[in-house]
């Protein structure tokens, strides 16, 4: 995991932000979905490829970080509550996932040897997608969970 860097430079143009209360799985598929449009929709209105594959790991990265909001940061006096924010970083070909929620308790990554694993696979996909650029850092009232993700441009 590495720091997230102060000099990313947003955009609200490229930006989408979606809130849910209770987030369950129903409502990952439909982020996930929305981040694809997003993508999309920003990418088509720059110029710039638009093929699925292009921007197919910002998806599975944003579904995994939601995931595990939704099986993991729940807790009875806490509702599963996730804020989610992707930005398309079009000068950098990259995609910014961040992933905010109540639980304070960070993201937990198996280290076993390859198929010893018990949990922390999606993490392990995680972190060879964004080539190690990925980590969390605590809130007052929760916790961050951040992603840079390459656009795959294919020829």
């Amino acid at each position: 995991m590495t720091p997230l860097s102060p000099a990313i430079q947003t955009s609200p143009a490229h930006t989408l932000t979606r809130s849910v209360e209770h987030l369950t799985e129903e409502h990952v598929s439909k982020l996930r979905g929305d981040a694809a449009v997003h993508c999309h929709a920003v990418l088509h209105a720059h110029g710039r490829p638009t093929d699925r594959d292009v921007f197919f790991e910002a998806c599975v990265v944003t579904s995994e970080f939601l995931s595990n909001v939704a099986r993991h940061a729940a807790s009875p006096e806490a509702p599963t509550r996730a804020t989610f924010y992707l930005q398309v970083l079009l000068e950098t070909d990259e995609v910014l996932i961040v992933v905010f929620d109540r639980s304070s308790k960070g993201p937990q990554v198996d280290t076993s040897a390859p198929g010893q694993q018990e949990r922390g696979l999606g993490l392990g996909m995680v972190h060879s997608i964004t080539n190690g650029r990925w980590g969390w850092f605590p809130l007052p009232d929760g916790k961050a969970v951040w992603a840079i993700c390459p656009l795959t441009w294919r020829n």
